[in-house]
């Protein structure tokens, strides 16, 4: 994936150890107050992943422990948000 996107004109150290330099105009947050809704479950169609979908997932996803990405699905925001 190198080359595929430009990189931002100036870094920060993020604070923590596994994320490393992050862009100097993102900002690190707990995921508490990273997400301002949540639901318990979605009757959403999913549809394949675009520019403009969601990524939205179930149990079965990490159910082993581990995460598996080919279990996660894609909505529109606006399907999830009614």
């Amino acid at each position: 994936m190198a080359g595929r996107y430009k990189a931002y004109s100036e870094y920060n150290d993020s604070g923590v150890k596994w994320l490393g330099d992050l862009p100097t105009h993102w900002v690190v947050l707990g995921l508490g107050k990273a997400v301002d809704f949540m639901c318990n479950g979605s009757a959403a169609t999913q549809h394949e992943q675009t520019d403009d979908s969601v990524a939205v997932t179930r149990i079965e996803t990490i159910s082993d422990g581990t995460f598996n990405f080919e279990k996660v699905g894609h909505v529109w925001p606006k399907d999830v948000m009614e």
